[in-house]
């Protein structure tokens, strides 16, 4: 049987749960949908890739923000969900943020892994 991991780009994949109106991401079943994904094949690896936000002291929204964002890290991370949480880092360049070093390091980790043959699919 073939092996399979999973590498999710965490912002897009928030971005695409509140398109389908799905909104406490934080609690959302990311271990399902990998064994669904993986449909019966054995998961070797499961990461979530994600810039991480760094709250501004004083700032409400901000800080609201960073404590959602620890609370999918800990679902994420939970003996129930299983997955390896990869940290980028959040840029910003005239008021506009942009998320830096996540794409690298799921094209790193995906490239390791095929080459020490962790994985299949």
């Amino acid at each position: 049987m073939t092996n399979a991991a999973l590498f999710i780009d965490g912002s897009n994949f928030y971005n695409r749960l509140k398109d389908l109106d799905i909104r406490n991401t934080a609690q959302f079943d990311y271990r399902g949908l990998a064994e669904w994904l993986a449909r019966g094949r054995p998961l070797t690896y499961c990461g979530y890739y994600v810039g991480v936000v760094r709250a501004k002291p004083g700032d409400p929204k901000a800080e609201a923000m960073k404590n959602q964002q620890v609370n999918l890290f800990n679902n994420l991370q939970s003996k129930r969900q299983r997955f390896v949480v990869q940290r980028g880092y959040i840029m910003e360049n005239r008021g506009v943020y942009h998320e830096k070093g996540v794409d690298v390091k799921i094209a790193v980790d995906l490239l390791v892994g095929a080459y020490e043959d962790r994985y299949d699919t």
